[in-house]
């Protein structure tokens, strides 16, 4: 379930950003207007991230965790209760990707408290640690954890409102990072205001590895959605569960019974209290 991006360059400038974890607030990062030297040693750098091998990439992970504690747990998209997540990031080459645009530098997502955020492997090795970067006195505190072919998913639920940056430590000299957003609704009935059925169209479309999408209830309910090949026929469960009314997300790995599904057009059929329709996308391997 592999994807290859084409690698942007470095942001010549970032919005700074407070995190927020649970109150405390920690310093902001920015990427300020390179000068010359540092335009040519950051290229330098891309240089020799591009060329850094497996090994190599293996070692500095190792090395991170030897003086940096694991912090959160690992799950499995095949556990129920995660398969609704409502915002996924992508780790592919130097950036975690949200938006399926490999030129955004620093994507963002917006989600409620109490939801969920997927980081899903796709290639090379990384990282999710929380914080501004390595030298945020906060760095870790929240979750750091591997992300690589024996640790593809992570997910994380978030407890309270606020700004939460994220990076890949390995990476971070490239910008590698990533934003969550979490608003705190106070007096705003889930759901309100939003029609019910795709809050997203599926994305990236096309795609070559799988597809995310956003959904809006109403009012509480069970919510399945399912793959079904251009002939008809069933590929995949994406999601089967009960939700809160609100707006979700969720994920499909482009993967049937049988592994990688095939190159083609595919629909995402969805049903949820008071909606019953689909959206077509094409999946390229």
């Amino acid at each position: 379930m592999k994807t290859f991006f084409i690698v942007p360059g470095i942001a010549a400038c970032a919005a700074l950003l407070a995190c927020v974890p649970g109150g405390a607030v920690a310093p902001a990062f920015a990427a300020a207007e390179p000068t010359a030297d540092h335009a040519a040693s950051t290229g330098h750098a891309h240089h020799e991230a591009a060329a850094m091998s497996d090994a190599e990439m293996a070692r500095q992970v190792a090395a991170w965790y030897a003086t940096h504690p694991r912090v959160g747990t690992s799950a499995v998209a095949s556990d129920p209760e995660l398969l609704g997540a409502d915002a996924t990031f992508s780790a592919s080459g130097f950036q975690f990707n949200a938006d399926g645009s490999t030129g955004t530098p620093i994507d963002t997502v917006h989600i409620d408290v109490g939801q969920t955020v997927l980081w899903q492997w796709v290639s090379g090795l990384h990282t999710i640690t929380s914080g501004t970067g390595s030298t945020d006195p906060n760095v870790g505190l929240i979750f750091d954890q591997p992300l690589d072919t024996s640790n593809r998913q992570f997910f994380h639920t978030y407890t309270s409102g606020g700004t939460f940056p994220f990076f890949c430590s390995i990476h971070e000299g490239l910008n590698m990072r990533g934003v969550v957003i979490v608003n705190d609704p106070v007096g705003v009935p889930p759901g309100a205001g939003a029609r019910v059925g795709f809050a997203a169209e599926p994305w990236p479309n096309p795609s070559a590895a799988g597809v995310s999408f956003r959904f809006n209830l109403a009012v509480d309910g069970r919510v399945r959605a399912d793959v079904i090949d251009a002939r008809g026929r069933f590929v995949a469960t994406i999601v089967d569960r009960p939700f809160a009314a609100g707006t979700h997300g969720a994920s499909w790995d482009g993967r049937d019974a049988g592994g990688k599904a095939a190159s083609g057009a595919y629909y995402l059929r969805l049903h949820v209290p008071g909606f019953t329709g689909g959206r077509s996308f094409v999946l390229t391997r």
